[in-house]
């Protein structure tokens, strides 16, 4: 910090009077832990005592005290082996002392309150998490933070990624690996494939479906430009469903397989879609057909304090529906989260 000595009537800085060593047009450099060294001498009237209250060893504390001295070209103590004592300069200079520190103290203080507050965070997440389970961590959130407002943005898995790699978001709930070296990924759940048809079908009396069987019968697919359907192939393949329609969203696959058009595959995440009376829930069995989940944020952008308390329940709330000691989605958990995918 930087101190101007000039005349001031108040004896401040730079006392009134003709010749004073500190009335100058010259610019002094006097840092805070000058002046703090200075205090600490007045109040405590001891080298030893003030330099440890500095941590500093005594000899650099000395040195600091004659350092400020000879700035301002004034003696501010009497010292002998018994005692220390401020001289009339050193009592007119610790009254600003102790109103620069002050003041010093009170500014730094608001701009750390004002950095550390950051009143916005923004989400993304692609649609099946923003259904259910977003809308539960951040409905905790606006109850322990009021005064932050939060921004969720529902998009696909890669506009998910560009958005923090954009810094139009803090955090991202996506099925994207990102690989980029600008992307900080955590994986967070592994989210299982279930069969989904109509009541009535010959599946639907069945614990388990296998991938042969569920292949001979016609498939509501999703069209080659979703995510979903990448992930659908890869996990099916060498096997090929007998797709007979390919839609784009997952109120179009429920409504074809409610019509009995055919069935489908769907992630656990998007099961609150497919509540409905007409409609089965049955497992595959084929436990490695999995879509990873990660939570995305910049990589090397130092994170808001608020995006850190949003990280933390997101996590949180991830961990209370997998299945004990796996990264795995826990169905009937889901279930108590989505009350209308129980039977």
């Amino acid at each position: 910090m930087r101190l101007k000595g000039k005349p001031d009537q108040s004896g401040s800085i730079g006392p009134a009077g003709r010749g004073h060593p500190w009335v100058s047009s010259a610019r002094m450099n006097l840092s805070t832990r000058q002046l703090r060294a200075f205090l600490a001498l007045a109040d405590l009237r001891s080298f030893t005592r003030a330099a440890e209250q500095m941590h500093l060893s005594q000899p650099a504390f000395s040195s600091l005290i004659r350092s400020l001295e000879d700035t301002l070209a004034a003696r501010l103590f009497d010292r002998d082996t018994r005692k220390v004592d401020l001289t009339a300069a050193g009592r007119r200079f610790e009254r600003a002392a102790r109103e620069v520190v002050s003041h010093f103290d009170n500014v730094m203080g608001a701009v750390c309150r004002d950095l550390s507050i950051v009143d916005r965070v923004a989400v993304a997440g692609i649609p099946s998490l923003c259904a259910r389970f977003l809308p539960v961590v951040v409905a905790d959130y606006r109850r322990k933070h009021p005064a932050i407002d939060i921004e969720v943005i529902d998009a696909l898995p890669q506009p998910c990624v560009d958005l923090v790699r954009e810094g139009k978001v803090d955090l991202a709930l996506s099925t994207i690996d990102a690989k980029d070296a600008d992307i900080h990924k955590e994986l967070l759940c592994l989210d299982r494939f279930y069969v989904v048809c109509r009541k009535d079908h010959v599946l639907a009396g069945k614990a388990a479906i296998t991938i042969e069987e569920l292949v001979q019968f016609p498939f509501i697919h999703f069209t080659t430009t979703t995510r979903l359907r990448h992930q659908i192939d890869a996990a099916l393949r060498p096997h090929k469903p007998n797709t007979v329609m390919e839609v784009e969203r997952l109120e179009a696959v429920r409504g074809l397989v409610e019509s009995g058009v055919g069935i489908s595959l769907v992630p656990s995440l998007t099961l609150s879609h497919f509540s409905s009376s007409q409609l089965a829930i049955k497992q595959l069995a084929a436990p490695g057909i999995v879509r990873e989940v990660f939570l995305l944020r910049a990589q090397g952008r130092t994170p808001s304090a608020a995006a850190d308390a949003l990280a933390e329940p997101i996590r949180r709330q991830m961990q209370s529906l997998l299945q004990p000691g796996s990264l795995e989605l826990d169905h009937e958990k889901l279930a108590a989260l989505m009350p209308d995918l129980k039977d």
